[in-house]
């Protein structure tokens, strides 16, 4: 099973990214956290499973609980050594210049995408 995550708080924005992903890729799932922490979570239990990893992770920047800053963070520590291979995407409305330099100082960030998600940039990672 092909899958993805999208870590994102706002429902509509999560409706929008499942089915634009589906209009280009039919065959890929999502696997949907409300917050960084959760996903953290999930993540270890992947790798303590050795289960499949996802093809790529979406990754809103403002989230409550663990945002996307802190989940960089503990990305960086505990799951990228062993998923050097997953890229992250972030996905964001922060129009903060600093915000994108400090998300694609970390090597595993392949994209700062500022929402609405487009198809275009869909075709690009997908």
């Amino acid at each position: 099973m092909k899958y993805y995550m999208v870590i994102e708080d706002d429902d509509i924005d999560i409706l929008i990214i499942e089915r634009m992903i589906k209009m280009v890729e039919t065959s890929i799932n999502s696997v949907t956290f409300k917050d960084g922490e959760a996903a953290i979570n999930f993540l270890q239990e992947i790798l303590n499973r050795q289960v499949i990893k996802p093809e790529f992770i979406l990754l809103d920047l403002m989230m409550p609980i663990v945002n996307g800053f802190e989940f960089l963070e503990m990305y960086e520590k505990l799951i990228y050594p062993f998923m050097s291979e997953v890229p992250v995407i972030i996905l964001t409305t922060s129009l903060h210049a600093d915000d994108k330099e400090i998300a694609m100082s970390y090597s595993f960030v392949k994209e700062f995408i500022l929402k609405p998600l487009d198809r275009n940039k869909i075709l690009e990672f997908v």
